[in-house]
């Protein structure tokens, strides 16, 4: 019973020692506006400094999330609302599934659509890239999922 009371009495002793660095705001660290409408989905880029976010404004953005969280631009990629965003694995490229029942594939880089996938017959809520980024998952208010072959057209 003396050790618990020991131990216990240096947690306290530690957590006092702990100095929590001073900040005008704690939660939310950023507030990143620009949006139109509602959003719906967003995402971190697999390496951390970049995050994607889409909703009923039909348009995908983009933001550095390190220093000035700034916005680094704006995507026109639906014609009704982007439900679902998602990075490749070396994010070199990014997904967007909507509610005009299609799926697009994009260029980081130059923010140009690569491959537009269309097949479903009702909206597509999300997509789900495969680790070796070769496949893309989409599921649909039609009651189908579809995988698409990011090698061909198909």
């Amino acid at each position: 019973m003396a050790l618990v009371q020991k131990l216990t009495q240096e947690i306290i002793a530690v957590k006092e020692d702990l100095t929590v660095p001073k900040r005008k705001l704690f939660a939310p660290n950023a507030l990143l506006t620009g949006h139109q409408e509602g959003v719906l989905t967003l995402k971190f880029s697999p390496d951390g400094n970049y995050l994607a976010s889409s909703g009923y404004d039909k348009n995908v953005y983009f933001w550095s999330v390190w220093e000035d969280c700034r916005n680094l631009g704006m995507v026109p990629a639906h014609k009704n609302a982007v439900l679902d965003v998602q990075w490749s694995h070396d994010g070199n490229q990014y997904f967007t599934a909507g509610a005009d029942k299609f799926m697009s594939a994009w260029d980081f880089e130059t923010s140009q659509r690569t491959k537009k996938f269309q097949g479903h017959e009702g909206v597509v809520n999300s997509c789900s890239v495969s680790q070796n980024d070769q496949l893309v998952a989409t599921a649909s208010d039609d009651s189908t999922l579809r995988i698409w072959d990011m090698r061909t057209r198909k």
